[in-house]
């Protein structure tokens, strides 16, 4: 399988990586605290309380803990989580991307795996985009059984794949890290 990234040279993916990892973790956390009105009793995963209700009765309970400040705040969540997941996306994508390389030092059957990590990392990144607008549409049609099931679909395969994701690009940089430090065999003085 091709890399879908080996049109970006090496050194530029690294620099992408950095910099679309920096904007995930600073999203990652704005996320969270506006997120964080979102946490009741009823809800106490927040939002992802809402990616997984599977049911418009389970749905519309969420709502009603919300109220409409807690529901005007899950809409703006979901907003920006576009913003999240386009840089999670990439920057974990490219990620597995380098990873390929890190790990084509160490295990030839490792990197083959990186070009699939790779996509399927942008996978999950476009079910969460279908996640979050079915979602704001489950909200606008209360009641429809289409969209709470639909998020929940849509969340298993984003929560399925992202980890594999993760994990491949984690595992290549310990790789890198060890391969990196290992010394360099000596030649025998001649």
């Amino acid at each position: 399988m091709t890399d879908i990234w080996n049109w970006v040279s090496a050194r530029v993916r690294l620099r992408v990586f950095g910099v679309a990892s920096l904007i995930a973790f600073a999203m990652s956390y704005y996320v969270a605290v506006t997120g964080d009105v979102l946490r009741t009793t009823v809800t106490p995963l927040g939002i992802v309380s809402l990616q997984l209700a599977g049911t418009p009765e389970n749905a519309q309970i969420m709502y009603a803990a919300w109220g409409r400040t807690g529901m005007d705040a899950a809409r703006f969540n979901i907003t920006i989580d576009f913003l999240y997941l386009v840089s999670y996306g990439i920057a974990v994508s490219i990620g597995c991307s380098l990873a390929s390389g890190w790990w084509a030092r160490r295990s030839v059957r490792m990197a083959a795996l990186g070009p699939l990590a790779s996509i399927l990392v942008l996978v999950a990144a476009a079910c969460d985009a279908a996640e979050n607008l079915v979602m704001l549409q489950g909200m606008q049609e209360v009641g429809n059984p289409l969209w709470p099931m639909l998020a929940k679909l849509f969340a298993f395969v984003k929560f399925a794949l992202l980890p594999l994701g993760l994990l491949y690009l984690m595992t290549g940089a310990f790789t890198r890290i060890g391969t990196r430090n290992r010394p360099q065999p000596v030649a025998p003085p001649q």
